[in-house]
């Protein structure tokens, strides 16, 4: 051998335990389910298997934030908005996190959303309800006003 050692690569195998996936997809689909997939599916794999759209669909605004090509996750939720629930505020692009869907039991009528903050004329109570806005970003926020 020349005096240099042989290196042997092992193939090590590909079926780890978690090469399975769960994820649930609910809404307007024609077969709303928990379904077990390979991981590094595709949403489109999952909506195949769901039989698809539903008619009540909303396929304008599916069309236009849902990625087929996306890889979904273990215990992932996907929640398919129809054309009623996107027609009367009730599912809306805000709430595209999937996790906080509306819950609204009883049919009320669902609060207006919070009001705007004006950032240049906004007190520094107000700008502190800002997201990621502190008193003292606050502050040099009113302090750079023009």
């Amino acid at each position: 051998m020349n005096g240099k050692e042989e290196v042997i690569l092992e193939r090590k195998p590909t079926n780890l335990p978690y090469s399975k996936i769960f994820v649930d997809i609910a809404g307007a689909v024609e077969k709303p389910d928990v379904y077990e997939v390979t991981a590094g599916s595709r949403l489109k794999d999952v909506l195949i298997m769901a039989g698809g759209l539903s008619a009540q669909a909303d396929r304008h605004f599916f069309a236009r934030y849902f990625n087929l090509s996306r890889i979904i996750s273990d215990q992932e939720k996907i929640y398919i908005p129809s054309t009623f629930e996107i027609e009367n505020g009730i599912f809306t692009e805000e709430q595209l996190t999937f996790e906080n869907f509306p819950k609204n039991p009883l049919n009320e009528p669902i609060e207006e959303k919070s009001k705007k903050i004006n950032i240049n004329t906004s007190t520094i109570e107000e700008l502190n309800q800002l997201p990621g806005v502190g008193k003292a970003t606050a502050q040099k926020i009113i302090n750079n006003r023009p």
